[in-house]
């Protein structure tokens, strides 16, 4: 392979380029080729391919060539960073190389992590530190301080807090300014320490001053990044600074350089009366950024903020994200609410919801925006995405209309917009638009290197004939420069008789070329994303001809759990034999998230999943190969906004300094057209996304047949804008409501106003042409007719189909009476509500729903299909649409029609519920509404409790209480680690959080499961000489994230467990470091009792 650069002479030019700071990305490009060399070798394992020794003695050079400049001599704050970050990236590739001795190997791990922290790229500065300690442990304790540094680049003050003070003026001021990012004391400056012991080994001539200099720059960076430091001024915050700092076991020290703007947004946010508009990267710490704007509005404990997301799966992620930090400030996250009746949220409160969800609260429950302080639309790109992009554009437009009303901010987020500002309307808007992210991104394409040989034809080859043709791979960070490295794999064809012969199907297909790249490169854990979910069952049909069944135990467990839901003949359930699973919206919610419990555990090695994964949930994902980016016909393809999206969510902060992301050119792609939609994605790092409305897509004849034909006749499409333009109709309804007494120039006014959006003139057209059209409708009905059809938020046409069928209800005392076949099927005959699956019987499928029936029962009742995979995927799609949307909203619209104060009014208020979860059992519906995501695990659970439990103690209250073995013996074969990780997240959650401590500096507490220990061999004697016990945290508790385990002075006996209505409070003192001092208060023959004492920091 020739030199793609000459490294000596790029070494004499940084010297040159520093010396005159010149611009320094010509340096950087060249350095990431060399880099892209030590890929090659290193990713396909092709050890042999070249010696990269040469390309390493100049890394080095340069590396510290850099290092030494910039922290002696003053730059340019610009040519600082990116130098420093050219100095970090050297050295990690110094540290990964594997061409070195462990020492040294360590010592470019240290440099690294230093100069990643000084090029203000904190991420990855703590991810080198990590793998130091987790890799080299042994090696860094051989050498004085190393271990310390490497602790302290990680950010892991905790434990350096912990460590024993000793007389090394070095160690002592490290664990002192470790506190400080812990604890913050105002009274003393710990940098000065830092310094004078600095300048004291300086005068010394030690041989420790150059490392410890480094490391005392390293501590200001991390002082002028302070969390504590930088929101000082808002004491507000506080409380929840404490929990990011000292009592979250994955703490928060520092902003990042994408996060530095909440320094002046916090306050302005609060005062102002614009919307707020924030555009940061996927992976640029957005999470954070919208955990401090909620807590700021929340801080006094009162009021409701709402936190929207556009899927279900981001709902669960969302929830997941937040509820651990905010329910130690005493804030409620809730993700399930109770639509119809009245609000009994207990404040203060985040309700995290999809916008159809949003729009049902705030119809049924408009009070609410009493008490609303703030409202996030996170993926606020996601307006543009057709009949649901519309449906949260109207909304977004319904707040702001009513800001003028009640006292609340409207907060917007993206990762993928750009150029935000060109495409708002005449609002006021503050933008806050950030493009740092820490992780690169190395961009790859498998491809053949020059036209594809045709397979056919008389004169070219023979019928039957093996044609082998070898496919390149070319790799290239985000610029154009490329490495490319030949023959990765090959493609095999066989000639055909004529264009249309039958190939004998021993032809590589794309699913063949696609598993040929994840074997090609050599991945740990791959994700594998195709755009339609028919390329998912093809590719994944074929992994027992690319993979080995794998023999992991782990794996059957898993395999039970999902069987039980679909049965052991389908696809998935086969395909874990080999390690590979997949994801989809087809599949039941809770197995999707068992699968990706699983991926997270390293259990599956090969994902295949399409949006419903990739778009939607945070997983460890360092590789992704996009196998597939458009359907079977090409007419349709992954939007460039939604590909980006995906893109940034590889190579994760805090998990990777860099994210592979690997295309595939296909044989068929190579028509011109097709070339250059391709390279839009292979050039990922250029697309640009302009915001744009759902309506401004809208094709002019579409328009037309919707207005010409009947909603029946037309196709799904059609149907869409149809529901499109009806939403206009709902949102004028609205409008008027408030607005009955103005004029219609008044109200188109105040209409268009709402729209934080610009419109093209043929959408204000079409829009204006709408909102005259119900205006006058809206004049022209009973003004309490009209409100009623705001609560439904259906059309003005399905509302009066609702006045009829709710005089058909009538008063009637059962379910099967109220809910008749006859009602049913009317209700579902209305537009919004029509069911896609004709085939189905819809009301005895919704009533063996109702009865408990599992998943599999109805697929085999109602969903009859050879492939059983169909039938399933037909099943679950109808599920989660009908029962779990659309059944309990036309049920809910039906209900504002119905007397309230009849008996059949409270019953379908109950039954909406019932509908939604799938039993008629009360404690069933109360357990998934509370946080148990599988219906079938909340069914099961109901049967153990009512053989199990008192009629005082209610269902909630028993799971939090029931004991493992209690499960684990009334579970039998059934029982797994899945079913064993909701019930211990439900417990963690759903328990309350104690403050005994508070008012007491002491608690006494019986020691729990001390029957399953030591205590009894032990006996009381031992006891009689030992009476200290001490506490440590159970962080691989299976069953309770914050079990403490009570153990003999000594460690070496375990005795049992804090109590659970204790554990929580305890297991935060110890991780925010207060001391407590334990010991035995009272011994009886089958129980221990011990007193716990709060001591200090």
């Amino acid at each position: 392979m020739e030199r793609i650069v000459n490294a000596e002479h790029l070494y004499s030019n940084i010297k040159e380029l520093l010396e005159e700071q010149r611009d320094i990305e010509d340096v950087r490009k060249k350095l990431g080729i060399i880099h892209l060399r030590i890929l090659q070798r290193d990713m396909l394992k092709r050890t042999k391919e070249r010696d990269c020794s040469k390309e390493l003695v100049v890394y080095n050079k340069i590396a510290f060539y850099l290092l030494t400049k910039l922290t002696n001599f003053e730059y340019d704050e610009a040519i600082y960073l990116e130098g420093m970050e050219i100095a970090a990236f050297c050295f990690e590739v110094l540290f990964k190389s594997q061409m070195y001795v462990p020492q040294e190997e360590v010592e470019y791990g240290i440099f690294s992590s230093i100069c990643y922290t000084l090029a203000e790229n904190q991420a990855n500065s703590i991810i080198i530190a990590n793998k130091i300690i987790e890799n080299y442990e042994g090696c860094c304790k051989t050498r004085r301080y190393l271990y310390l540094y490497a602790c302290f680049l990680a950010r892991r003050y905790k434990e350096i807090s912990r460590m024993t003070v000793t007389e090394d003026s070095m160690i002592k001021e490290i664990v002192l300014f470790s506190k400080s990012m812990i604890y913050r004391n105002e009274e003393r400056d710990y940098l000065s320490g830092l310094k004078d012991v600095l300048f004291q080994l300086r005068d010394e001539q030690s041989e420790d001053y150059y490392m410890f200099r480094l490391i005392y720059l390293v501590a200001k960076r991390m002082d002028t990044y302070s969390i504590r430091n930088l929101l000082n001024d808002n004491s507000d915050l506080v409380d929840y600074i404490d929990v990011l700092t000292q009592k979250e076991i994955r703490n928060v020290f520092e902003l990042w350089q994408s996060q530095k703007f909440l320094f002046e947004a916090l306050e302005q946010i609060r005062e102002t009366d614009d919307i707020f508009f924030l555009s940061l990267p996927t992976s640029a710490g957005k999470t954070l950024v919208s955990e401090l704007i909620l807590y700021k509005f929340l801080s006094y404990k009162r009021g409701i903020a709402i936190y929207i997301v556009p899927t279900i799966a981001l709902t669960n992620e969302i929830e997941n994200s937040f509820i651990r930090r905010f329910r130690k400030v005493g804030i409620n996250v809730i993700k399930e609410l109770e639509y119809d009746g009245e609000s009994n949220i207990a404040q203060p409160a985040i309700l995290i919801l999809t916008p159809e969800k949003l729009d049902l609260l705030v119809r049924k429950q408009p009070e609410i925006l009493e008490k609303l302080e703030c409202i996030v639309f996170d993926e606020f790109h996601k307006i543009s995405d057709g009949q649901r992009g519309w449906l949260e554009e109207t909304l977004i437009a319904w707040f702001v209309f009513y800001m003028n009303i009640y006292n609340y901010k409207i907060v917007m987020m993206s990762a993928i917009v750009d150029g935000l500002k060109d495409s708002l309307s005449n609002i006021r808007a503050t933008i806050y638009d950030k493009k740092w992210t820490p992780s690169k991104k190395l961009y790859g394409m498998f491809y053949l290197p020059e036209k594809n040989k045709k397979v056919y034809g008389k004169n070219s080859v023979k019928q039957g004939e093996e044609i082998v043709e070898e496919y390149y791979l070319d790799i290239k960070y985000d610029f154009k420069l490329v490495a490319s490295l030949p023959n990765v794999f090959q493609r095999k064809t066989f000639g055909k008789k004529k264009a249309d012969g039958k190939d004998t199907k021993r032809s590589d297909t794309k699913y063949d070329l696609c598993w040929k790249a994840v074997n090609a490169i050599e991945e740990d854990t791959i994700l594998v994303y195709f755009y339609a979910k028919k390329d998912i069952k093809s590719f994944i049909s074929k992994c027992e001809k690319y993979r080995d069944i794998d023999t992991d135990s782990r794996l059957e467990s898993l395999k039970h759990n999902i069987a039980r839901q679909l049965g052991s003949d389908h696809l998935l359930v086969k395909a874990l034999d080999y390690k590979v699973g997949f994801h989809d919206g087809d599949l039941p919610e809770d197995v999707r998230s068992v699968i990706e419990s699983a991926y997270k555990n390293k259990l599956i090695d090969v994902l295949a999943c399409t949006t419903t994964l990739a778009d939607g949930v945070n997983l460890p994902v360092s590789t992704l190969i996009v196998g597939t980016f458009s359907n079977f016909d090409n007419n349709r393809r992954l939007d460039l906004g939604d590909y980006k999206n995906i893109v940034g969510r590889i190579g994760r902060a805090l998990i990777d300094t860099e994210g592979k992301v690997f295309l595939i050119k296909y044989p068929e792609i190579y028509k011109e057209d097709d070339v250059q939609q391709f390279n839009e994605y292979y050039y990922g790092e250029r697309i640009t996304n302009s915001l744009e409305s759902a309506f401004d897509g809208i094709k002019d004849d579409l328009l037309f047949d919707v207005e010409s034909y009947a909603y029946k006749e037309m196709d799904k499409e059609r149907r869409n804008i149809k529901s499109m333009i009806e939403r206009i109709q709902i949102f004028v309804f609205t409008l008027y409501e408030e607005m009955q007494d103005s004029n219609i120039v008044e109200f188109g006014e105040a209409y268009s106003k709402a729209f934080f959006l610009k419109h093209s003139t043929k959408t204000d057209e079409i829009m204006n042409k709408y909102v005259s059209k119900y205006y006058k409708l809206a004049g022209e009905i009973p003004y309490e007719f009209l409100k009623k059809c705001n609560k439904t938020g259906v059309s003005y046409e399905t509302n009066t189909i609702l006045v009829q069928l709710a005089e058909e209800v009538g008063d009637f005392e059962t379910i099967y009476d109220i809910l008749s076949e006859n009602v049913y099927l009317k209700l579902l005959e209305c537009n919004e509500f029509l069911p896609e699956d004709d085939s189905v019987q819809h009301y005895n499928a919704l009533m063996t729903w109702l009865e408990g029936g599992s998943y599999r029962e109805l697929r085999d009742k109602y969903f009859v299909d050879d492939d059983v995979q169909n039938s399933t995927e037909r099943c679950t799609k109808y599920i989660r649409r009908m029962f779990q949307y659309i059944v309990p909203w036309a049920l809910s619209a039906l209900l504002v029609y119905m007397d309230e104060k009849t008996y059949s009014y409270r019953v379908m208020t109950y039954l909406i519920r019932c509908v939604k979860y799938g039993s008629l059992e009360e404690n069933v519906v109360a357990l998934c509404e509370s946080g148990i995501k599988s219906r079938e695990l909340a069914i099961d659970l109901n049967r153990l409790y009512v053989d199990d439990a008192s009629e005082d103690i209610e269902i909630s209250e028993w799971v939090v209480n029931v004991q493992k073995e209690r499960l684990e013996k009334s579970f039998g074969n059934k029982f797994d680690r899945y079913i064993l990780e909701q019930v211990a997240k439900y417990r963690s959650i759903k328990r309350e959080v104690s403050h005994y401590f508070e008012k007491s500096r002491e608690i006494t507490c019986y020691v729990r499961g001390v029957q399953y220990y030591s205590y009894f061999s032990l006996g009381s004697k031992y006891f009689e000489e030992n009476k200290k016990v001490v506490l440590l945290q159970d962080t691989n508790n299976e069953y309770d994230m914050y079990a403490v385990k009570v153990l003999t002075s000594d460690g070496k006996f375990m005795l049992g467990y804090i109590p659970m209505i204790y554990s929580e409070e305890v297991f935060d003192l110890i991780e925010s470091g207060y001391q407590l001092k334990c010991e035995i208060h009272e011994m009886r023959e089958k129980s221990l009792k011990i007193r716990v004492e709060k001591v200090g920091l």
